[in-house]
């Protein structure tokens, strides 16, 4: 029989668990009405972002925009020749220099990102090179050190939580997947490795922090080229990153 001592932990445990998992309920709320409200695109009820609208959701510019459809987006923005060479100019920049440089900048409204995808980039941004590391030391069975498609639908898992993975893929955008097509080419054939993962990574983080520096520019009107800001900005932006206690 459980004494009252062992009730009264078992119940402050249980009480614990429940706050942390509403806790965990809420940030994932939170996360998909903010994803919904930078998302440009839309089709069957379901919503996307263009490689802007992410960076835009990080930076808080232009919220809540006007959905357009899958067909005027392709009308308007979409080229797959151009999609196609932008991606062929990231794979050769790497496999020269071993990095990529400002990809979200420079594909702009090419390509589209689910809610699954903004959840695994927002993740990217706040998890650590040894957590990367571990998940594809995982994932790779055969001991290649590289990662194929189906083996990225397990680590998408691995950081994403499950109540964000609901969204079903629309055929319209499956020829303009940004991450699949990055990581795995056209016709999503190649394989990534950790450092190609991790190359991503690190540019992806450079990107925000620079177009972040940028917005504190401009709310300074400040000269752009003089690459400073003052001391009070950096604060705000210290403190916009802040995890509360």
């Amino acid at each position: 029989m459980a004494t009252p001592n062992k009730i009264k932990i078992l119940a402050t445990s249980a009480g614990a668990i429940a706050v942390e998992q509403k806790k965990k309920k809420g940030r994932v709320s939170q996360c998909k009405e903010r994803f919904r409200s930078f998302a440009s695109v839309t089709t069957n009820n379901q919503f996307y972002m263009t490689p802007r609208d992410f960076i835009d959701s990080l930076t808080g510019i232009e919220q809540n925009k006007q959905y357009i459809g899958i067909s005027e987006y392709e009308q308007k923005y979409f080229n797959n020749s151009t999609f196609n060479k932008q991606l062929l100019d990231f794979k050769n920049e790497y496999a020269a220099t071993g990095s990529f440089n400002e990809v979200f900048n420079r594909v702009n409204d090419q390509g589209l990102l689910a809610y699954c995808d903004y959840l695994l980039l927002l993740t990217i941004l706040s998890k650590s090179e040894r957590q990367f590391s571990i998940a594809f030391r995982l994932l790779d069975q055969n001991s290649d050190e590289t990662i194929d498609l189906s083996e990225y639908a397990t680590l998408e898992k691995f950081f994403v939580p499950k109540s964000g993975v609901t969204q079903e893929l629309d055929e319209n955008v499956g020829n303009k997947q940004l991450l699949k097509k990055v990581f795995f080419g056209p016709d999503y054939t190649d394989t990534i490795n950790f450092s190609q993962f991790h190359a991503f990574a690190l540019s992806l983080h450079r990107e925000v922090l620079k177009k972040e520096f940028q917005m504190l520019q401009i709310e300074e009107d400040t000269n752009i080229t003089s690459y400073k800001i003052t001391a009070r900005s950096f604060a705000v932006a210290v403190l916009r990153h802040a995890t509360p206690a």
